[in-house]
C-alpha cells in the first residue's frame, strides 16, 4: 500500500503579533463561508446527509481547532488547496498574507510559482436558481472569483480590509483567502516525505502565523485528463487572446473542461489537432465542438487532454 500523503497546517504556539483584533483559522477547499454570518453555506444536512455540520471553526474533516491543524492529501503533479479565514468583530485594515516556500529533506524546496494565494471575491445571490429551489443553499454573499496577487493597483487583492473596500459587502465580518500548492511532477523536484513552511497573516497592529507541513505520496498523476466537465464561462467570448490562452492553461492545470460560447449556424461536430489563438497555439490531442442549428449563440465543448503553447 502506498504511503499516505498528508498536507498539515499547524498554527504556531506563539504569534508574531497580538491577535486580539482578529482571529485566523482554516478550512478545506470544498466549502464556502458566508462573509457576513460566518456560517458555512454547505452546512445543510437537511439537503444532503454528507454535507458538513457544526461550527467549522471548531473542527471539520480537515481542520483540528485544538491543534490548529489542517490535513490534506495529494500526489505529484496535483494541486492541493485550503482556505485561510481572517475574522474580526470590528474594522480591520492593512491585512496581508505571505506563504513561505515548503522545505523538504535534502534541501528540496517547493515554492515560487508552485505556491499562490488568492483573495476570494464575493457575489450577492438574491434568489434560488430557477429549477433548483429544493437544493438551494439560500441567498447570501457567495465566494466566487479568486483574485490573484496584484499589489498597489485598482481593485488590488492584497493588502485588503474587512469590510473590503472594493467588494462592498454590508456587515462583512470575515475574508477568506484561497491557498493553492502545486506538487511538481518530477520525483526529483518533489520526492516523497514531509515539507514544512509557514503562512504569515498580518494586519495593522496585529498578525498571526500558521505553520505548514506537506507530506507527499510517492506517485504522480498522469498528464492526461479523462474527467469530463461542464464549466461555463461566457466571458470567454470577449477575452483577449493572451487572457483566453491563460484560461485554457488554468483549466488544463486544474483538470477541468471549459464550456465556451461562440456564434454560428448549422450543425457540426468536428475534431482537430490544434487550436490557434492569436500569436499562440494550444496543441491538443482532441478538440470537439457542436453547433446546434436552432441557436445563433451556441455551446462549444472543448476536451483538452494535453497541450503545449508556442509563440
Amino acid at each position: 500500500m502506498m504511503r499516505a500523503c498528508v498536507f498539515i497546517v499547524c498554527a504556531s504556539a506563539a504569534t508574531l503579533y497580538a491577535a486580539d483584533s482578529a482571529r485566523v483559522w482554516a478550512m478545506g477547499d470544498g466549502v464556502r463561508l458566508n462573509p457576513v454570518t460566518g456560517r458555512v453555506f454547505e452546512a445543510r444536512r437537511d439537503i444532503h446527509k454528507d454535507y458538513p455540520s457544526g461550527d467549522a471553526r471548531q473542527g471539520s474533516a480537515v481542520w483540528n481547532a485544538t491543534t490548529k491543524t489542517v490535513s490534506l492529501r495529494a500526489a505529484r503533479n496535483e494541486f492541493v488547496a485550503f482556505q485561510v479565514v481572517v475574522e474580526t468583530d470590528s474594522q480591520l485594515t492593512g491585512a496581508d498574507i505571505h506563504v513561505s516556500p515548503l522545505a523538504g529533506s535534502g534541501g528540496v524546496v517547493i515554492g515560487g510559482r508552485y505556491v499562490a494565494a488568492f483573495k476570494e471575491w464575493y457575489v450577492n445571490v438574491r434568489r434560488p436558481t430557477t429549477g433548483y429551489e429544493r437544493l438551494s443553499l439560500g441567498a447570501g454573499w457567495y465566494p466566487d472569483a479568486l483574485m490573484p496577487e496584484r499589489r498597489l493597483k485598482l481593485f488590488s487583492s492584497f493588502p485588503f480590509s474587512i469590510p473590503d473596500l472594493y467588494n462592498n459587502i454590508p456587515g462583512q465580518k470575515n475574508q477568506a483567502i484561497w491557498i493553492d500548492v502545486f506538487v511538481p511532477n518530477e520525483r526529483g523536484s518533489a520526492p516523497p516525505g514531509r515539507y514544512t513552511g509557514e503562512v504569515q497573516v498580518t494586519w495593522k497592529d496585529g498578525g498571526d502565523v500558521i505553520h505548514l507541513a506537506l507530506d507527499i505520496w510517492d506517485f504522480a498523476l498522469p498528464q492526461e485528463s479523462h474527467l469530463p466537465g461542464d464549466i461555463w464561462n461566457g466571458s470567454m467570448r470577449n477575452m483577449p487572446d493572451k487572457e483566453e490562452l491563460a484560461y485554457y492553461q488554468m483549466a488544463r492545470q486544474h483538470r477541468f473542461t471549459p464550456l465556451i460560447y461562440a456564434s454560428g449556424r448549422g450543425s457540426r461536430s468536428t475534431t482537430a489537432t490544434s487550436l490557434s489563438i492569436g500569436p499562440s497555439t494550444i496543441a491538443v490531442s482532441r478538440l470537439i465542438w457542436t453547433v446546434p442549428r436552432s441557436r445563433p449563440r451556441v455551446a462549444i465543448g472543448v476536451q483538452v487532454t494535453e497541450f503545449r503553447s508556442t509563440t
